[in-house]
């Protein structure tokens, strides 16, 4: 809720710098792709369910500047392709004033695209590529509230340093934002503790529905710990079949 509220907050000044007669009182368009059914879905409609109650609290207090704003989430599944086709939807048919959404790493790298052609602004509230906001994809039209890959990974590293671990495993979905929090992670607890080493490194397609193969890998590495970016739906099914095959047993021995 908190980084929804960062978003009206962001709608608010980016709309004092657009000429709007006084009088005017269209709504603010707000065209929101939402990651709505699959496994991020778990993510997804939460995000957009969400953001509907803060517009509903923001409009009823009178809305952004006099004026109410309308959300229009449409689902855009769990493929960047999808994301660029359902963005330029909305923006086309419906004169929308800012883009706001996308879930996984690589719908937030192609909605950055639609708005940098578009010219568009884009507020990424969830996906978190750290090369969104760097160069060379950085533009004007694009906006991060949340937080970006590196930070996570670097976090992650910061705390299992403070344990007595030397042989550690990754487990990632095998795409943009897996791939850049792993790395960041790798990098950071090599920084921090150079005698670990990273036994082995398991990526499994995003929406995998067998992990046993993954799970089985990981477990002959034979690590003290385990990092994982699996999120949502993907980590859940990773966790049960992981429960069953007694991983954290194995860890924990």
């Amino acid at each position: 809720m908190r980084r929804l509220l960062v978003l009206c907050v962001v709608i608010s000044v980016a709309i004092l710098t657009i000429s709007v007669p006084a009088t005017a009182k269209k709504p603010i368009l707000v065209g929101f792709p939402m990651y709505l059914s699959g496994g991020g879905a778990v993510f997804g409609k939460p995000s957009a369910e969400g953001a509907k109650m803060l517009v509903k609290e923001v409009n009823e207090a009178g809305g952004v500047l006099g004026r109410q704003i309308e959300l229009l989430v449409r689902d855009c599944k769990g493929s960047p392709e999808e994301a660029t086709r359902v963005a330029k939807e909305i923006i086309n048919k419906n004169n929308i004033d800012f883009l706001v959404g996308g879930l996984t790493g690589s719908q937030g790298i192609a909605l950055s695209e639609v708005s940098k052609q578009e010219k568009i602004l884009y507020i990424v509230p969830i996906s978190k590529p750290a090369v969104i906001c760097e160069p060379p994809r950085l533009h004007k039209h694009v906006f991060r509230s949340a937080a970006n890959s590196k930070t996570e990974g670097r976090s992650a590293a910061v705390m299992m340093a403070n344990f007595p671990v030397k042989r550690v495993a990754t487990v990632a979905p095998d795409y943009s934002y897996g791939q850049s929090v792993t790395a960041a992670f790798v990098e950071r607890i090599k920084k921090l503790k150079p005698e670990v080493e990273i036994v082995h490194q398991a990526w499994p397609k995003l929406g995998e529905s067998d992990y046993t193969p993954f799970i089985n890998v990981v477990m002959a590495s034979k690590p003290d710990a385990v990092f994982s970016s699996l999120w949502g739906g993907h980590f859940i099914t990773f966790a049960k079949q992981a429960e069953t095959m007694g991983f954290s047993k194995k860890l924990s021995s």
